[in-house]
C-alpha cells in the first residue's frame, strides 16, 4: 500500500532497449523461410498486453486472455462493490458480501464480454455490472429470512489506519482513474506501461493520475 506521501508526479521507467537480431547464421535459405520471417509469432498475454488486445481475445475464449482480464480488474470490481455494499450493511457484516458480489459480477463479466463495444469502455462497464450485481444480492438477502441471533455487546468502533483511509478514497475514484493509480501505484508499473496497457497516450493517462492524485488529496484531508 502506498503511503499518502508518495502521492506524487508518476516516473516513467526507461524503455528497455529492444533485442539486437540475431546474425545470419550462413545457411541456405529454405524454401518459405522468407514467408515464416514476414509473420512473426504473437508475443504471449501476459499483464503488460494491451487491453485493446487483452478484451478481443477474452472475448473469442482464450483462457490465458480471460485470467489476465480477471487478475487485472478483480480490484475495481471488488472496490466497487464495497461502496455498495457497505452503504446498506454495517462494515463488520459486509466483507462476505462484497466478496460473494465480486466473484458474481466477474463470472457474468466473463459471459458478457461481448457487449462490450470498445475495449477502453470495459472499466466503467465491470462497475456498471458489478453495481447491478450488488443491488441485486442486496434485495434478495434482506428478503431471505436470518435466525433470531443474540445482538453482540456493543463494542468501540476502531479508528481507520492511513492505509485504509486510502483505499476507501481510492474506491471512490472514476473506473478509469482508480485503474491507473491502482497499476502504477500499486502495482508499480510505469506511466507507459499503464498507457500502454490501457490503450491510450502517456499524455492522457499523465492527466488521469493529475486529476486521480487532486480528488485523493482533496479527500484526504477533508
Amino acid at each position: 500500500m502506498p503511503s499518502l506521501t508518495n502521492l506524487d508526479s508518476p516516473t516513467t521507467r526507461h524503455d528497455r532497449p529492444a533485442p539486437s537480431p540475431s546474425a545470419c547464421s550462413g545457411e541456405a535459405e529454405q524454401p518459405g523461410d522468407e514467408a515464416n520471417a514476414s509473420q512473426p509469432a504473437e508475443p504471449p498475454l501476459d499483464a503488460a498486453t494491451p487491453l485493446n488486445v487483452l478484451l478481443p481475445a477474452a472475448t473469442e475464449g482464450d483462457r490465458n486472455a480471460l485470467s489476465q482480464l480477471l487478475v487485472r480488474y478483480e480490484r475495481l470490481a471488488r472496490a466497487t462493490a464495497r461502496r455498495v455494499v457497505q452503504a446498506r450493511l454495517p462494515i463488520g457484516s459486509a466483507e462476505p458480501l462484497v466478496e460473494d458480489i465480486t466473484q458474481e459480477a466477474l463470472v457474468l463479466a466473463m459471459r458478457r464480454l461481448h457487449q462490450v463495444r470498445q475495449p477502453a469502455a470495459f472499466p466503467a462497464w465491470l462497475q456498471q455490472l458489478t453495481r447491478r450485481e450488488a443491488r441485486r444480492m442486496l434485495r434478495h438477502q434482506q428478503r431471505t429470512p436470518r435466525p433470531t441471533a443474540t445482538p453482540p455487546e456493543p463494542f468501540a468502533a476502531a479508528e481507520p489506519s492511513a492505509d485504509e483511509e486510502l483505499q476507501a478514497a481510492v474506491d471512490r475514484l472514476p473506473a478509469d482513474e482508480q485503474v491507473a493509480i491502482t497499476a502504477h501505484y500499486f502495482d508499480g508499473l510505469s506511466v507507459r506501461e499503464v498507457a500502454d496497457r490501457e490503450g491510450c497516450s502517456v499524455g492522457t493517462l499523465t492527466k488521469r493520475l493529475s486529476r486521480a492524485r487532486d480528488r485523493l488529496r482533496r479527500w484526504l484531508r477533508s
